[in-house]
């Protein structure tokens, strides 16, 4: 079976930190993907929301952001780092 090049580009980063059999492989091959481009600064999940679908991040970087019922900036992480002082998320 033919796989769509998102599925390959899943493949090769799960192999980068875990070990995958060809089963495991061949388990993922029957998952239903639908994928989806963002643009920058759009969110994928808000509070509350009550998603029914697991994300995975392909390519770039993806925030999360905590507010204050005013809107007043709590947190912000980048990646894995919690930032502060930052307008956006950005590799340096």
């Amino acid at each position: 079976m033919a796989h769509a090049p998102s599925f390959k580009i899943l493949i090769r980063k799960l192999k980068a930190i875990s070990e995958l059999a060809e089963s495991d492989i061949a388990i993922l091959g029957n998952i239903s993907i639908q994928e989806k481009k963002y643009q920058a600064n759009e969110d994928i999940l808000r509070e509350g929301d009550k998603p029914s679908l697991s994300f995975v991040v392909l390519e770039g970087l993806i925030g999360a952001i905590k507010l204050t019922g005013e809107g007043k900036l709590l947190s912000k992480r980048c990646g894995s780092r919690t930032v502060t002082n930052a307008p956006f998320c950005s590799h340096s």
